[in-house]
């Protein structure tokens, strides 16, 4: 990395050419080591699960372009909508992973992008544990991998939807989802199970019906939410029945034989 050195306007005027296009001017000062706020490359983020080694760790952006609607290495945001690639490294396994942001128009240059994915690796979509009913993880999966392209909305939805499937699943009657919801209250379920599927049903319907946009993270929050509490309600059960099955055929092997 070249290092960063700080210079006084007035030297740097002296050192770049005049007449230069702005995207030129950028890599100059790049190579003279001019710090730039729209070149950050030691920039990093940590993330909980690297596509890569799948740990969780810190990434380091290496380099980064506009793609659409030009391809330009001119970094400064534009006003139009526009899409940035980005190359990352995991600072854990060193294994590089592109990112594209998408950004709409704006009075400001320095905007938050509406959406973010992961281009590659392509991000094998999320799953439930074996013992969830088969519906439920067919809509989860759908989720998984409209979250993964960055139609973060609906995620929401379906994300909603694998829980509505699931109260049905349980037997819960059909009615108002807030409802159905808390009849597993009645019944004993943890209340953090409860607590969780409020939350991706309040995430899907304010994407369906309000239209908000969430961050990917708060989506991804849902989906982990959802993924404990089908391991409250169907795989802690099953692995409990398991040793009683084995504890009741132990004890029939070690019954002593009444037969001669």
């Amino acid at each position: 990395m070249v290092p960063t050195v700080h210079l006084r306007a007035s030297v740097a005027l002296e050192v770049i050419p005049f007449g230069l296009a702005f995207y030129d001017l950028l890599m100059a000062a790049e190579i003279m080591g001019v710090p730039d706020r729209y070149r950050r490359y030691d920039a990093e983020e940590p993330i909980d699960a690297c596509p890569n080694c799948g740990q969780s760790s810190r990434l380091r952006r290496h380099d980064r372009r506009v793609v659409w609607p030009k391809i330009t290495h001119n970094l400064a945001p534009l006003f139009d909508p526009y899409a940035m690639e980005e190359v990352w490294e995991c600072l854990l396994c060193k294994k590089s992973m592109i990112i594209v942001r998408t950004f709409e128009a704006g009075e400001n240059q320095e905007r938050e992008p509406v959406a973010a994915s992961i281009l590659y690796p392509v991000l094998p979509p999320k799953t439930l544990q074996d013992e969830a009913p088969a519906a439920v993880t067919s809509l989860y999966r759908e989720a998984s991998v409209a979250e993964n392209a960055g139609a973060l909305r609906g995620a929401a939805a379906l994300y909603r939807a694998a829980v509505e499937q699931l109260l049905t699943d349980l037997g819960i009657p059909d009615g108002k989802l807030g409802r159905r919801i808390e009849q597993l209250a009645d019944r004993g379920v943890d209340v953090d199970v409860v607590t969780s599927f409020h939350e991706a049903r309040l995430l899907g319907n304010w994407s369906l019906h309000d239209g908000v946009e969430f961050s990917p993270e708060e989506v991804s929050d849902v989906a982990e939410l959802i993924v404990e509490a089908t391991e409250e309600l169907y795989v802690i059960p099953a692995k409990r029945e398991e040793m009683r099955a084995a504890r009741a055929a132990r004890r029939t092997k070690d019954t002593p034989s009444t037969s001669g």
